[in-house]
Protein backbone atom coordinates (compact mmCIF):
# COMPACT_ATOMS: atom_id res chain seq x y z
CA UNK A 1 0.00 0.00 0.00
CA UNK A 2 1.35 3.43 -0.92
CA UNK A 3 2.37 5.75 1.90
CA UNK A 4 -0.16 8.38 0.76
CA UNK A 5 -3.06 5.92 1.23
CA UNK A 6 -1.67 5.00 4.67
CA UNK A 7 -1.60 8.68 5.59
CA UNK A 8 -5.21 9.03 4.35
CA UNK A 9 -6.17 6.17 6.68
CA UNK A 10 -4.76 8.19 9.62
CA UNK A 11 -6.14 11.60 8.56
CA UNK A 12 -9.40 11.51 10.60
CA UNK A 13 -7.39 10.79 13.76
CA UNK A 14 -4.88 13.53 12.93
CA UNK A 15 -7.69 16.03 12.35
CA UNK A 16 -9.40 15.13 15.63
CA UNK A 17 -6.16 15.37 17.61
CA UNK A 18 -5.42 18.80 16.12
CA UNK A 19 -8.64 20.19 17.62
CA UNK A 20 -8.26 18.46 20.99
CA UNK A 21 -8.32 20.39 24.25
CA UNK A 22 -9.05 19.41 27.83
CA UNK A 23 -8.62 16.08 29.58
CA UNK A 24 -11.28 13.87 27.98
CA UNK A 25 -9.35 11.33 25.91
CA UNK A 26 -12.46 9.23 25.29
CA UNK A 27 -12.11 9.60 21.53
CA UNK A 28 -8.89 7.52 21.65
CA UNK A 29 -9.88 3.87 21.67
CA UNK A 30 -7.52 1.93 23.92
CA UNK A 31 -7.91 -0.53 26.74
CA UNK A 32 -5.81 -2.27 29.36
CA UNK A 33 -5.23 -5.91 28.58
CA UNK A 34 -4.30 -6.65 32.19
CA UNK A 35 -7.24 -5.22 34.11
CA UNK A 36 -7.75 -1.89 35.84
CA UNK A 37 -5.28 -0.26 38.18
CA UNK A 38 -5.73 -1.58 41.73
CA UNK A 39 -6.75 1.80 43.15
CA UNK A 40 -9.50 4.31 42.51
CA UNK A 41 -7.85 7.55 41.34
CA UNK A 42 -10.97 9.60 41.83
CA UNK A 43 -11.50 8.42 45.42
CA UNK A 44 -7.79 8.85 46.24
CA UNK A 45 -7.76 12.36 44.76
CA UNK A 46 -10.88 13.42 46.65
CA UNK A 47 -9.56 12.11 49.97
CA UNK A 48 -6.08 13.58 49.57
CA UNK A 49 -7.18 16.87 47.99
CA UNK A 50 -9.47 17.60 50.91
CA UNK A 51 -6.44 18.45 53.06
CA UNK A 52 -3.85 19.29 50.38
CA UNK A 53 -2.55 22.71 49.47
CA UNK A 54 -1.12 21.49 46.14
CA UNK A 55 -1.44 18.45 43.84
CA UNK A 56 0.71 16.72 41.23
CA UNK A 57 -0.56 14.67 38.30
CA UNK A 58 1.82 13.03 35.85
CA UNK A 59 1.07 11.39 32.53
CA UNK A 60 2.52 7.90 32.12
CA UNK A 61 5.21 7.45 29.51
CA UNK A 62 5.10 5.60 26.25
CA UNK A 63 8.61 4.18 25.99
CA UNK A 64 11.05 2.61 23.61
CA UNK A 65 9.32 2.96 20.22
CA UNK A 66 10.96 5.98 18.59
CA UNK A 67 14.69 6.75 18.96
CA UNK A 68 13.93 10.38 19.85
CA UNK A 69 11.18 9.54 22.33
CA UNK A 70 11.60 11.41 25.58
CA UNK A 71 13.50 9.44 28.20
CA UNK A 72 11.79 10.20 31.47
CA UNK A 73 13.46 9.68 34.84
CA UNK A 74 12.33 6.77 36.97
CA UNK A 75 9.47 8.66 38.62
CA UNK A 76 8.44 5.59 40.58
CA UNK A 77 11.72 5.62 42.53
CA UNK A 78 12.83 9.26 42.33
CA UNK A 79 9.64 11.11 43.27
CA UNK A 80 8.97 9.32 46.59
CA UNK A 81 12.62 9.70 47.57
CA UNK A 82 12.54 13.41 46.77
CA UNK A 83 9.43 13.90 48.89
CA UNK A 84 11.01 11.95 51.76
CA UNK A 85 14.13 14.13 51.56
CA UNK A 86 11.87 17.18 51.96
CA UNK A 87 10.37 15.66 55.12
CA UNK A 88 7.14 14.25 53.69
CA UNK A 89 5.77 10.81 54.41
CA UNK A 90 5.65 9.20 50.96
CA UNK A 91 4.37 5.90 49.65
CA UNK A 92 3.96 4.66 46.11
CA UNK A 93 2.11 1.89 44.32
CA UNK A 94 2.91 0.75 40.81
CA UNK A 95 0.84 -1.09 38.20
CA UNK A 96 2.51 -2.19 34.95
CA UNK A 97 0.29 -3.47 32.17
CA UNK A 98 -0.16 -3.81 28.44
CA UNK A 99 -2.40 -1.37 26.62
CA UNK A 100 -4.02 -2.07 23.26
CA UNK A 101 -4.78 0.83 20.94
CA UNK A 102 -7.62 -0.25 18.68
CA UNK A 103 -6.01 1.23 15.56
CA UNK A 104 -2.82 2.97 14.50
CA UNK A 105 -4.93 6.11 14.24
CA UNK A 106 -5.80 5.92 17.93
CA UNK A 107 -2.10 5.70 18.80
CA UNK A 108 -1.31 8.61 16.46
CA UNK A 109 -4.00 10.72 18.15
CA UNK A 110 -2.51 9.92 21.57
CA UNK A 111 0.98 10.88 20.41
CA UNK A 112 -0.35 14.14 19.01
CA UNK A 113 -2.20 15.16 22.19
CA UNK A 114 0.82 14.22 24.34
CA UNK A 115 3.54 16.08 22.40
CA UNK A 116 6.16 15.60 25.14
CA UNK A 117 6.22 11.88 24.36
CA UNK A 118 7.99 12.13 21.00
CA UNK A 119 9.47 15.58 20.35
CA UNK A 120 8.59 16.99 16.92
CA UNK A 121 6.22 14.08 16.23
CA UNK A 122 4.73 14.44 12.75
CA UNK A 123 2.47 11.67 11.43
CA UNK A 124 3.52 12.31 7.85
CA UNK A 125 7.28 12.53 8.49
CA UNK A 126 7.10 9.61 10.94
CA UNK A 127 4.82 7.45 8.82
CA UNK A 128 7.38 4.73 8.06
CA UNK A 129 8.25 4.38 11.75
CA UNK A 130 4.54 4.27 12.61
CA UNK A 131 3.92 1.53 10.06
CA UNK A 132 6.89 -0.44 11.42
CA UNK A 133 5.46 -0.04 14.93
CA UNK A 134 2.07 -1.23 13.71
CA UNK A 135 3.68 -4.24 12.06
CA UNK A 136 5.87 -5.09 15.05
CA UNK A 137 3.32 -4.51 17.82
CA UNK A 138 0.04 -5.21 16.05
CA UNK A 139 -2.06 -8.19 17.06
CA UNK A 140 -5.67 -9.28 17.00
CA UNK A 141 -6.05 -7.23 20.21
CA UNK A 142 -4.82 -4.02 18.56
CA UNK A 143 -1.45 -2.29 18.78
CA UNK A 144 -0.11 -3.57 22.08
CA UNK A 145 2.41 -1.49 24.05
CA UNK A 146 3.79 -1.59 27.58
CA UNK A 147 2.46 1.08 29.86
CA UNK A 148 2.19 1.74 33.54
CA UNK A 149 0.68 3.85 36.25
CA UNK A 150 1.80 4.73 39.70
CA UNK A 151 0.09 6.37 42.59
CA UNK A 152 2.26 8.54 44.82
CA UNK A 153 0.88 9.65 48.16
CA UNK A 154 2.86 12.35 49.96
CA UNK A 155 1.68 14.00 53.14
CA UNK A 156 3.29 16.61 55.29
CA UNK A 157 4.33 15.36 58.72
Amino acid sequence: MALSSELQRLQPYIDRAKTFSGWDLGFIRSRSLDGPVPWDYEREAQELAASAATALDTWPELRDYFPRATVFPDHYREYPQSFREMGFDASVERFDYRVAFETLGDLVAMLMVAPWTIPDFDPEADLEALLALESGCGSNEGIVLRDGRYLLRATAP
